[in-house]
């Protein structure tokens, strides 16, 4: 037994000594992300028209219809009070519960001695509706772009409170999910308006947050190529912008480099050798590393070829994330006519 655990010490000691400490160089890469419903070319600016009809005492118009209207934020387009080509139309409807009732339902509790005990809960439930009703209008060519209730708002939902023993509690607890029902479904709703002219029709500069994998040198090996790897592909990437969906050629040339630096270390992988300087954990964040390069410069299947080499020696999660983000990527620059390999 004595050597038995001597042997399981030696071999952790060594896995300890010989496994790398892989770090990550945080960094967020600019990028402009395409609608998924592009409108008319010669479309530019919009107005926002806002209704807000049946309002309670306790409704506030000030509020309710700042909030609204920043949901409306067409991005990529010029907001103006006269002369808009398009119009962005949003009208709230009246708020309201129904059906409201406290519901007892029988429970069974088997007690440690395996006698079986009934007894009833008590259960408030409703049905509430928000609608919010939204309509997109091409004013030049007097044609809707898009128009519906969002969320299903004008459909009632089904709401429940939490269990109680007594009755007035179930009460108490009904009364109170009306009130405040009325702001979640007015924040889903307007989330929700917000997220569909987000994606549908906005071009949206933005910043997405990745780390560069590496490793330093340190008494164990030598990665001096490693950390001058990691260095281009930030300068690299730090030269994207987010005014066009068009990577430029200086910055392709720049993340094309640092993608063979990377590849030139990927020929030293050993994945059988954990003593090896580009053992398996190195190889992986290598992996990551490049194929993220290449979805940057919209090398799709680069990249696509690299996440599938990552996950035959190993499934992580990012591997999921990328393979979604390429499918959402490619989704839009098809619908906007951008070629991409």
């Amino acid at each position: 037994m004595k050597k038995l655990i001597l042997s399981i010490l030696i071999v952790t000691t060594l896995s300890s000594i010989y496994a790398q400490n892989i770090k990550n160089e945080k960094i967020k890469v600019k990028y402009l992300q395409l609608p998924y419903t592009p409108l008319k070319e010669e479309l530019k600016t919009y107005r926002k028209t806002i209704e807000l009809i049946s309002l309670k005492l306790d409704d506030s118009r000030t509020r309710l219809t700042s909030e609204i209207s920043n949901s409306l934020n067409l991005r990529g387009y010029n907001e103006v009070q006269e002369g808009a080509d398009m119009e962005l139309y949003a009208r709230l409807e009246e708020y309201s519960a129904e059906g409201l009732f406290v519901n007892s339902e029988e429970r069974t509790e088997t007690k440690s001695d395996k006698t079986t005990v009934k007894y009833y809960v008590y259960i408030g439930v409703c049905e509430m509706k928000y609608p919010l009703y939204f309509r997109f209008r091409d004013i030049k060519a007097d044609r809707t772009i898009f128009e519906g209730y969002i969320n299903n708002s004008e459909r009632y939902a089904k709401k429940r409170t939490s269990e109680f023993t007594s009755q007035a509690n179930a009460k108490s607890a009904l009364e109170q999910l009306v009130v405040e029902g009325k702001r979640e479904l007015f924040n889903s709703n307007v989330g929700a308006l917000s997220g569909k002219i987000f994606n549908d029709f906005s071009f949206s500069p933005l910043e997405y947050s990745w780390s560069i994998n590496y490793v330093e040198t340190s008494k164990k090996a030598n990665y001096d190529d490693v950390v001058a790897a990691k260095e281009a592909t930030k300068t690299a990437l730090e030269s994207l912008s987010n005014k066009s969906h068009q990577v430029s050629i200086e910055s392709e040339t720049l993340i094309l480099k640092a993608i063979d630096m990377w590849q030139s270390i990927l020929n030293e992988s050993n994945l059988d050798d954990k003593k090896a300087r580009i053992d398996k954990k190195v190889t992986m964040a290598v992996l990551e590393n490049i194929a993220y390069c290449y979805f940057f410069i919209q090398n799709f299947s680069e990249a696509d070829k690299f996440m599938l080499q990552a996950m035959n020696v190993d499934k992580k999660a990012w591997q999921l994330e990328l393979k979604d983000m390429i499918i959402k990527t490619k989704k839009r620059f098809k619908a906007n006519n951008v070629d991409f390999k």
